[in-house]
């Protein structure tokens, strides 16, 4: 009888280690297993030889002049067409002048009776001016009389103002070619209603034309002024024209290129103003290193830079150390570390660990224009 307390005790003892051993087996099977992070790739090319890159972009005229009022009014007068020669000189457009000539002939008048207005004061002072000298009159009435006379003739001086800008702004219903060229498009009709700086017409000027393409952040470094080119239209497919880079712009565009103009150094009888067309540019090779994206390298606080290679049997990535050369309009190069064929991460590089396993996404237009080429 006395054994029998010892017996629930090694029974109450095993039923115990039986539900923390459960409880254990529990914790363990919730704990969530290690996340696989998803991670952008591309496969490192060999060295590159020279790049050809062709652009799109439409010719223009290196001279190019927008006309338009400066004035709004109800278009009177458009004698010039597309395509129609010019002299300096020659009428553009001309709008409706009647409220301008209306307004001209009130200011007319109102300085006709201000100069009336001011000589009778002036009349009065001369008057009131003798009287004070012979004691007839106060100071302070000669005062009031000089006031009178002076305010008249600010009111001649305004109306004579007013009748000059007036007349400009007739002047300005008639708008004339500024130089000699050729009307490259007539936006506006003639009976339309215009407001004061609306393009009317556009005139180009000279023999000289250009095309403006847009090149992306990683070429524009490559590009200066001077920078040859080669251009080609789909109306003249039978020739080739030669180009030179004339302007670099400093600003990226709404699409996140920088224009570029290039002047085109031959003359065709069969080129005209906004013929679209391709751009070959020839950018200098990378030398002998490989080069990658700049945001594929990562940094230690002592200065060693590395990459995250992705291993394709395991789908996990190893840091490899590299080291890095001249950034390049191409790329970062390197020149030891890497090896053309290596798979690499270009995202998510910074929250990566050595072993962790890895998704790479599926490629996409923006991830293909990063990878290196062969």
């Amino acid at each position: 009888m006395k054994k029998k307390p010892l017996k629930f005790l090694i029974l109450f003892a095993s039923l115990a280690l039986i539900s923390l051993s459960a409880s254990c087996t529990r914790k363990d099977e919730s704990r969530p297993a290690p996340a696989i992070r998803p991670i952008r790739t591309i496969r490192v090319g060999a060295p590159d030889p020279d790049r050809e890159r062709t652009f799109s972009g439409v010719s223009g005229a290196a001279v190019e002049i927008r006309l338009s009022f400066r004035v709004g009014g109800k278009i009177e007068e458009l004698p010039v067409k597309s395509g129609m020669k010019l002299e300096k000189g020659d009428l553009i457009a001309r709008l409706d002048p009647t409220d301008y000539d209306l307004t001209v002939r009130q200011y007319r008048a109102q300085l006709a009776q201000a100069r009336a207005v001011h000589i009778r004061v002036r009349a009065d002072y001369d008057r009131d001016k003798q009287l004070y000298e012979a004691g007839d009159i106060s100071r302070s009435q000669l005062g009031q009389s000089l006031a009178a006379r002076r305010s008249a003739k600010a009111q001649v001086d305004a109306a004579g103002e007013a009748i000059h800008l007036a007349e400009q702004k007739l002047k300005y219903t008639t708008l004339k070619a500024p130089v000699s060229g050729t009307v490259a498009s007539v936006p506006a009709e003639v009976h339309e209603t215009v407001a004061a700086g609306q393009p009317i017409a556009t005139i180009t000027s000279g023999d000289a034309m250009e095309m403006e393409i847009g090149v992306p952040e990683s070429l524009i470094s490559g590009i200066q002024v001077g920078f040859p080119a080669r251009i080609r239209f789909d109306a003249i497919p039978d020739r080739n024209f030669h180009a030179k880079t004339v302007e670099v712009g400093i600003e990226a565009t709404r699409s996140s290129t920088w224009p570029v103009t290039l002047r085109i150094l031959e003359q065709d009888d069969r080129l005209r103003p906004g013929m679209s067309g391709e751009a070959a540019l020839t950018f200098e090779a990378g030398g002998e290193f490989i080069t990658i994206p700049p945001v594929a390298v990562v940094s230690t606080p002592e200065g060693q830079q590395y990459v995250w290679v992705y291993r394709e049997r395991d789908a996990t990535v190893t840091r490899r150390d590299i080291t890095v050369g001249t950034l390049t309009s191409h790329g970062l190069q390197v020149t030891e570390g890497l090896e053309p064929g290596d798979i690499i991460a270009v995202r998510g590089v910074h929250r990566l660990t050595g072993g962790m396993r890895v998704k790479r996404l599926s490629p996409t237009a923006a991830t293909r224009t990063e990878e290196v080429s062969r």
